[in-house]
């Protein structure tokens, strides 16, 4: 009977028990979306550290997965311009007239896949360095994985301009009668 009290007392003051750590108190702050936390213990101090662990962990993967997509997609449209451009000379009747004409181009799509290439190894490195920074001391050989990242981001905006020259001397270069 007295348990059925109790409940009764925390639905009707709403208050909600979360696990056996902490109370939250419903209502308080409902006008600015939060809740007042009631008490702390160090079991709940140690769920929090934990999920902010796990949750870094997650974030750190979804950030891996989302460079190497956005890397194999750089390589993608370098390559393709590439591929695309021979495809279109091979087929084209005025082919050999004009090849002398997308030199530039085709050089611009092909830097790029050398730069995604850097970026691809500059992203290694950056992982590496983070690594060997997380399981041993500090020296100073080698760069930092700050360093790396650097290098592995201008390596990217490299790619980038090799890509945007290619495209718009190839549709120039094409485009206008020598």
């Amino acid at each position: 009977m007295e348990v059925d009290n109790i409940i009764r007392s925390i639905a009707k003051n709403r208050v909600e028990l979360v696990g056996s750590t902490r109370l939250m108190f419903r209502g308080m702050n409902e006008n600015k979306g939060g809740m007042m936390t009631g008490t702390h213990t160090t079991a709940a101090s140690a769920s929090t550290t934990e999920f902010r662990k796990e949750h870094a962990i997650e974030t750190y993967r979804s950030l891996i997965s989302i460079t190497l997509a956005g890397l194999k997609t750089l390589m993608l449209i370098n390559g393709g311009a590439v591929v695309a451009l021979l495809a279109f000379l091979g087929q084209s009747p005025q082919g050999p007239a004009l090849a002398p004409r997308v030199l530039w181009s085709l050089g611009s799509f092909v830097a790029g896949v050398v730069f995604c290439v850097g970026a691809f190894f500059g992203s290694y490195q950056t992982q590496f360095a983070l690594y060997n920074e997380s399981v041993s001391p500090p020296r100073k050989s080698g760069f930092s994985h700050m360093k790396w990242q650097r290098i592995t981001i201008g390596f990217v905006l490299l790619s980038c301009i090799g890509f945007i020259i290619g495209a718009f001397s190839s549709v120039w270069l094409l485009s206008h009668k020598a």
